[in-house]
């Protein structure tokens, strides 16, 4: 892709759990350890990155600790349905 067409590509998340687990390569981003987050266009609009960075300097925390701490309410959530 050309670089001046990244320019209208919404932005998108890299979260990576280097670290959080003992495992073999745990201190090397890989695929099977590391996720990247796609914002659609539909979603864009709603800024989830610009107000993940404003709560995450509000509550002192990083944006990688609330989307961690959203993604597992999310699991809960949805498995408790089950």
């Amino acid at each position: 892709m050309h670089e001046a067409s990244l320019r209208f590509l919404p932005p998108i998340l890299h979260l990576s759990i280097v670290g959080a687990h003992r495992c073999k390569g745990a201190d090397t981003v890989t695929r099977e350890n590391a996720l990247s987050v796609y914002i659609s266009l539909s979603k864009a609009d709603a800024r989830p990155i610009e107000r993940l960075r404003r709560l995450s300097k509000e509550r002192d925390r990083s944006m990688n600790y609330l989307i961690v701490e959203a993604i597992l309410q999310y699991l809960d959530r949805e498995e408790a349905d089950d």
